[in-house]
């Protein structure tokens, strides 16, 4: 897991988001809206969201895009006391790349798994 959560509003510009992500070298982002407490209220944007959204041919230029419009609403999440192999099966059963990890004892995201997290200890037993 990568511990901490980079979030942005729903409002945010696409193209900023897009920076955020290439300046980070991250893959993901979670989008939190005004009440980020609860978690129906978490969203979640990747790099292929991005280029789907690009490629799309909706007619809506890629610059006047929201990550409110595009994140993917309620993603999967696993509780930070599972075990690994949960976490595995819940994305290969909604064919999702990360995960929100939300605390044990409050509910709240702490952090995000990726495939490459789970890879990471399938290659060398550890993230």
């Amino acid at each position: 897991m990568h511990p901490g959560v980079i979030s942005v509003p729903p409002e945010t510009p696409l193209r900023d988001l897009a920076r955020m992500l290439a300046t980070r070298h991250i893959h993901c982002i979670v989008v939190a809206g005004p009440k980020a407490g609860a978690l129906d209220d978490w969203g979640l944007i990747s790099a292929l969201d991005l280029v789907r959204v690009a490629m799309s041919g909706e007619g809506i230029p890629f610059e006047d895009r929201t990550a409110g419009e595009v994140a993917v609403r309620n993603p999967p999440t696993v509780s930070s006391a599972e075990q690994l192999e949960l976490a595995a099966q819940l994305m290969a059963e909604h064919g999702a790349e990360h995960l929100i990890v939300v605390g044990a004892e409050h509910g709240r995201p702490v952090g995000l798994l990726s495939t490459l997290d789970i890879c990471g200890v399938m290659a060398w037993g550890e993230a």
